[in-house]
């Protein structure tokens, strides 16, 4: 087999995924599979780049300090392992500290101020800021799928991802985000890992090629 590099961008919430099922022992699983063709830097058909930027990072950290109990210099070290095994991958990538392109992900005007106000409430110390983190880090993480035109972004939570215009298929467990120059394929963690098992990369060629198993929804580019 024709040896090939699969860019692979992760949510954060497959990696809390993976290592909350490393605590209770509960391996493998997909995302367990997923972490491991990006950390070992390979998969059954070819080779693996992760696909990290330095908000996804700074992201990791805090959710190592939040939910797994870790100080702040140990998540800081854990989270920055993510830029070790991205620069050394097959690729000459580097982690991407400013994300972005022409392509601007998913956000309307309403939600533009909303998050503005957010990040203005959490400066000033304010609760009810909160509420827009998830916003603004669903964004950094599509931003940075899309400028480093990963073949597949993987979230357990696609409804984070199902906003503005989308290719829709007569399927719950991935969709497409057409960008100017880059098509991105979003899918759950079991998608990607059934298609990573037979060697094949769950990308915008395999969608397009495959019209019998990805078949669009009647209005194919709509707005959700």
């Amino acid at each position: 087999m024709l040896d090939v590099t699969f860019r692979l961008c992760l949510d954060i919430n497959v990696l809390f995924a993976d290592l909350r099922g490393k605590a209770r022992r509960l391996r493998p699983t997909a995302c367990s599979d997923l972490v491991s063709h990006a950390t070992t830097g390979r998969f059954p058909g070819g080779a693996t780049q992760l696909i990290i930027s330095v908000p996804m990072i700074e992201q990791w950290e805090s959710v190592l300090q939040r939910h797994f109990g870790y100080n702040r210099s140990d998540a800081s070290e854990a989270a920055w392992l993510l830029h070790d095994i991205a620069r050394e991958g097959p690729l000459p990538f580097s982690t991407l500290v400013v994300v972005g392109s022409d392509f601007v992900p998913f956000a309307s005007e309403q939600e533009a101020e909303a998050a503005a106000r957010g990040r203005a409430s959490r400066a000033a110390g304010e609760e009810a800021g909160r509420i827009f983190d998830e916003i603004e880090d669903d964004r950094h993480v599509l931003l940075t799928a899309v400028a480093g035109k990963a073949d597949i972004l993987v979230t357990t939570n696609m409804r984070d991802f199902r906003r503005g215009k989308l290719l829709e298929f007569d399927r719950a467990d991935m969709f497409v985000v057409p960008a100017p120059d880059h098509h991105l394929v979003v899918g759950t963690p079991g998608f990607a890992a059934h298609w990573l098992r037979q060697g094949i990369i769950p990308n915008w060629n395999l969608v397009s090629s495959r019209g019998d198993e990805f078949q669009l929804k009647p209005k194919g580019l709509e707005g959700s």
